[in-house]
């Protein structure tokens, strides 16, 4: 209610109607029935660009991690040399122009972003599970904290 309420003040209504999750995730998958807008919380799930710019945003991500249905050639061309590049440099300078795109069309509303990280030490007795829950466990504790980065979609596929 509080951002209907912030949003009137700039003259757009916003109608608020409360779901259970698999009726909200079920409509992602449908550009017909996706919401306008969606507080969304994401969390990185590997140590890549792609992940975020990537996925929320490339056409070849539509209605699977990419619930924007945000499609554009031009940030397609980028992210995808990107991921089948192997130099790190060439990566970093064309993940970097992908960023530049989604800020420059703005694409996305970004209200938060958490910056977590955590020394994770395994200990020689510890068993390969038991560190992976261990690391779970920590990372559950990081990315629990309140954090909305990609909030709506828009009629023209910002996020």
């Amino acid at each position: 209610m509080l951002f209907a309420n912030s949003l009137r003040k700039i003259g757009i209504e916003a109608r608020v109607e409360a779901a259970p999750w698999p009726v909200v995730n079920s409509r992602f998958r449908d550009k017909n029935q996706m919401h306008d807008m969606v507080p969304l919380w994401k969390s990185t799930y590997y140590a890549d660009p792609n992940n975020w710019v990537g996925e929320l945003l490339s056409t070849r991500y539509l209605g699977v991690r990419n619930n924007f249905w945000y499609s554009n050639p031009e940030l397609d061309k980028l992210t995808d040399a990107a991921l089948n590049s192997t130099d790190q440099a060439e990566r970093t300078k064309l993940y970097e122009q992908a960023s530049r795109h989604v800020v420059e069309n703005a694409v996305g509303i970004y209200v938060y972003n958490t910056n977590g990280t955590a020394p994770i030490r395994a200990r020689s007795t510890a068993s390969a599970s038991r560190r992976s829950a261990r690391a779970r466990r920590c990372a559950g504790r990081i990315s629990s904290r309140p954090s909305l980065p990609p909030v709506a979609r828009s009629a023209i596929g910002g996020a």
